[in-house]
């Protein structure tokens, strides 16, 4: 069947109409974006472990993936265990609700930030306080309210949850079937740019790894200076929350502020907890603040190859707009930016995008994707296989069972045997 090609004015037609229903979906599934994002970028961090298991072990993909999800859930439930000091809780915080109502009560009457000789009224800030919080119960008071937050919030975990599953377990059939979607002419452009963009991303991974440990190095110090009980605990979650993008120092923060309200400091300096747990909240936020305006910059922009004034503009700009998500992404996506512009203005000008040496380039192109790398050529033996291969094992089974010659022939249990040194082969090379 000859189907008729369309004419130059109903593709242009076509592609404005796709364009625009594109725009009316990115503005009304807009709320979508963020979590998508948050998805993708989960997916990125996990497949390093999910591909070093696979590609040791042999295991399915999506085996690997759900063992990987069963870990996350443990590790998740079993992490209260180990951050969270080993008391009495219910003691503990029947103790601290008695203490943290004594300290407004107290600081009702007079002080509430008490620092050695230093007091700080607070009179007025608990006015404010009041308000606050009064026009925030009007505002979520209602109970349909509260109840679409909750299943919002529910919903958008479970979408992250789930399209990161199929990410982690699909994403080499996505990039085989998105490259071959493009013109054959520029099917190697295109993996030469994701080659250069997934080098960009690596790096920033690396940057990430680098930050962690810096912010729980930083953390720890802070909060051993300050008393806190379990700082160690703290500091390794506060490392482990800057893979989470956008509410993961945010967990952190609160959780510290937490432990400060309702254990106190080892030190006598702070008066009470409710002193102790603001300057633990103003001790986050200064680490948060550092962590923008230069840690970032000069761990993460470095890595990707970007100017620290470049770098900061970015972070700066995707703050504005984006909040902590934007300070997190910012550096690899402008650099990314920088590389697929850099393509279309040496395409614009006629120049060769790639400096690509004619030395030691293979001379077979075979098209398709083997774990997500191209396939540069193929190597075989004419004369049968590269290797002998040693079925001992198989021959010492068929021996073994030769009481069973009336129920499987010797044909068929040596077949039986070979099948299973085959699948056997990963576990026992791990």
């Amino acid at each position: 069947m000859n189907s008729r090609r369309w004419s130059n004015i109903t593709k242009i037609v076509v592609v404005s109409v796709l364009v625009v229903l594109a725009i009316i979906l990115l503005i009304t599934f807009r709320v979508m974006i963020i979590p998508t994002i948050v998805a993708f970028l989960l997916a990125f961090i996990l497949s390093y472990p999910v591909n070093w298991v696979t590609r040791r072990t042999g295991w399915p993909r999506g085996v690997t993936v759900a063992l990987f999800y069963l870990v996350i859930f443990a590790a998740v439930i079993i992490a209260p265990a180990i951050f969270i000091p080993r008391v009495d809780l219910t003691t503990s915080v029947n103790e601290s609700i008695e203490a943290f109502i004594e300290s407004l009560q107290s600081a009702a009457n007079g002080s509430i930030l008490v620092l050695g000789p230093y007091e700080l009224s607070a009179d007025s800030a608990f006015q404010q306080l009041g308000d606050l919080l009064q026009g925030l119960v009007v505002s979520t008071g209602n109970p349909f309210i509260i109840f679409r937050n909750f299943t919002t919030g529910i919903l958008t975990v479970l979408y992250v949850l789930v399209l990161n599953f199929w990410l982690l377990k699909d994403w080499q059939r996505f990039q085989r079937a998105a490259i071959e979607r493009v013109p054959g002419e520029y099917q190697e452009e295109v993996r030469l740019i994701g080659r250069e963009l997934g080098g960009i991303w690596d790096a920033f991974l690396r940057g990430q790894i680098v930050l962690g440990i810096v912010i729980g190095a930083i953390t720890w110090l802070a909060l051993s200076i300050l008393g806190m009980p379990n700082a160690g605990g703290l500091a390794l979650l506060a490392a482990f929350m800057e893979f989470l993008p956008t509410i993961g120092p945010g967990i952190s923060m609160a959780i510290g502020t937490t432990f400060a309200l309702f254990r106190g400091s080892n030190h006598e300096i702070f008066g009470n907890n409710l002193t102790f747990a603001i300057i633990t909240l103003l001790v986050y936020n200064i680490i948060t603040w550092f962590e923008s305006a230069y840690l970032i910059p000069r761990l993460v922009g470095s890595r990707v190859r970007l100017h620290p004034a470049v770098t900061f503009v970015a972070i700066i700009s995707g703050a504005l707009s984006f909040g902590l998500l934007g300070v997190l992404l910012a550096t690899p996506v402008v650099a990314s930016a920088r590389v697929i512009l850099d393509y279309v203005y040496s395409k614009l000008l006629d120049q060769d995008p790639f400096e690509v040496s004619e030395v030691g380039q293979p001379a077979v192109r075979i098209r398709g994707l083997v774990a997500g790398r191209k396939i540069e050529g193929i190597i075989f033996d004419l004369d049968g296989t590269l290797t002998a291969l040693d079925w001992h094992m198989a021959d010492w089974f068929v021996h073994k069972t030769e009481w069973l010659n009336q129920l499987l022939s010797t044909e068929r249990r040596r077949r039986m045997a070979q099948r299973a040194m085959i699948l056997s082969e990963g576990s026992v090379n791990f």
